[in-house]
């Protein structure tokens, strides 16, 4: 494991949010962290209200850091935010 973000082998490689919904203050406080660090990186969302995890589009995309992952993880909680990498065995 490397870095402060969690990264699991298993699934679609991307990062990984949980939030409460579309309108949530904190689902909009993510989106202004994520615009930063705009890159190659899919983005997957599961909104908690809707019970269903969506593909973000493309425009969404980010560069993967530990800058940006501890600070999602600052503001949504670290069991909310995960890195999945298939390149780890």
């Amino acid at each position: 494991m490397t870095g402060a973000a969690r990264r699991r082998s298993l699934g679609w490689p991307g990062l990984y949010l949980k939030v409460p919904g579309a309108d949530s203050p904190l689902y909009r406080k993510a989106c202004k962290y994520l615009a930063v660090f705009d890159g190659p990186t899919p983005l997957y969302i599961y909104f908690c209200d809707k019970k269903k995890l969506m593909l973000a589009p493309v425009s969404m995309r980010v560069s993967v850091n530990d800058v940006l992952v501890q600070e999602l993880k600052k503001l949504l909680g670290e069991r909310n935010v995960a890195v999945v990498d298939n390149l780890q065995q």
